[in-house]
C-alpha cells in the first residue's frame, strides 16, 4: 500500500503546486495557528513540494529545520528552501526521542497506515514543552464522490478516519495537551473532468481499489455529478479538515 502512495507522489512533484488548491488553503490556515518565533529545531513530516514549508519558514524562522517526505521527487522539489530535506517514511522517523522543539505536518497524517502507533511515536520526538501543529483530511471529504461511486461504480474514495477517531487518539496519549478544530471547505470546479485532473496531478490518487471502472461508468458519474450537485456552471467538491494543535507537557 505505502509503495503505491510513494509512487503516485513521486510522479506528481512537477505538477503538484499548480493543482494543490485545497492543500494551499489548509497550509495557510495551519500557518495561522502556529505561534512560534525562532524555534531551535523544527521537524516537518511530509513536506511535499514545500507549500506549507515555505510559509512556515518565512513566518517562524527556525534556527534548524528538517523536512522529510516519503517521495524522493518531493524532497528534491522542496530542497531549494532553507533547511535539510530527506527521504523518509513519517511512520518510521529516523530521529531520536525529544530532539525537536516543534513538529509540524500539513495534509499528510491521513496516509498513515498505523496512526494509533505512529502518531504517538512522532510526538515522542518533541522535547518537554515542545509544540505540534497538524492538519489532516478526514471522513466527510468527497461525500459527493462517495455517493456517486455507490451508484455508478466510478470514483472510489480513500477510507479516511473520522474527526472523532483523532480526538480519541490524542486524548489517549499521555503527556500532551491539545485542541482540535474541524473545518469544512467547498471548492468549485468548472466540471468533473477538471476536478479529477487536478486531483490526479496532486498525487493523492491511492484509494485502495485495484479494479478500474469503465468508460460508461465514468460518463454516468460525470452526468450525475452535474445533475445532483452542479449549478449549471460549476460543480462543488467538499473537503473536511481537522486541525490539531498542542503541546507536550
Amino acid at each position: 500500500m505505502k509503495i503505491h502512495i510513494k509512487r503516485f507522489f513521486d510522479k506528481a512533484a512537477d505538477c503538484y503546486d499548480s493543482s494543490a488548491d485545497i492543500q494551499k488553503i489548509v497550509a495557510s490556515k495551519l500557518s495561522d495557528l502556529t505561534q512560534e518565533n525562532f524555534p531551535e529545531t523544527v521537524l516537518e513530516i511530509g513536506t511535499g513540494s514545500g507549500i506549507f514549508t515555505e510559509i512556515f519558514l518565512s513566518k517562524c524562522k527556525p534556527q534548524r529545520f528538517i523536512g522529510l517526505d516519503i517521495a524522493y521527487s518531493m524532497t528534491k522539489a522542496s530542497s531549494c528552501l532553507q533547511g535539510m530535506f530527506i527521504q523518509a517514511d513519517g511512520e518510521k522517523l529516523p530521529f531520536r526521542s525529544e530532539c525537536a522543539d516543534v513538529l509540524v505536518s500539513s495534509s499528510v497524517l491521513q496516509w498513515f497506515q498505523r496512526p494509533e502507533q505512529s502518531i504517538p511515536e512522532c510526538l515522542g520526538t518533541l522535547k518537554n514543552g515542545g509544540r505540534f501543529y497538524f492538519s489532516v483530511f478526514c471522513d466527510g471529504t468527497f461525500p459527493e464522490m462517495a455517493l456517486l461511486n455507490s451508484i455508478t461504480g466510478f470514483g472510489s474514495v480513500y477510507s479516511l478516519k473520522t474527526p472523532e477517531f483523532y480526538d480519541r487518539l490524542f486524548s489517549s496519549i499521555n503527556g500532551i495537551k491539545y485542541r482540535l478544530e474541524i473545518h469544512d471547505y467547498v471548492l468549485r470546479f468548472r466540471n468533473v473532468k477538471e476536478f479529477l485532473q487536478k486531483q490526479k496531478a496532486t498525487g493523492a490518487r491511492f484509494t485502495g481499489r485495484t479494479s478500474a471502472a469503465g468508460k460508461d461508468s465514468y460518463r454516468r458519474f460525470c452526468e450525475l455529478y452535474q445533475s445532483f450537485f452542479g449549478d449549471g456552471e460549476t460543480i462543488p467538491v467538499t473537503y473536511r479538515i481537522v486541525y490539531i494543535v498542542g503541546k507536550r507537557t
